[in-house]
């Protein structure tokens, strides 16, 4: 049974994941915590080049 949420500590947030076993790409069946994962992990390098731009994700 997949889980129905998690919570992340990102820095000092607290952020609640709903269905992170939700696959969001289908070809790869990269997962929502997949896409977390890969985010989180890229964010040192990243975010400068991110800061003062209009993003969606």
């Amino acid at each position: 049974m997949s889980k129905k949420h998690i919570e992340l500590k990102i820095g000092r947030r607290t952020v609640t994941v709903s269905n992170p076993d939700k696959v969001l790409y289908p070809a790869s069946g990269f997962t929502k915590s997949n896409v977390i994962e890969y985010y989180s992990g890229i964010a040192d390098t990243i975010v400068p080049y991110l800061r003062d731009r209009a993003l969606t994700l």
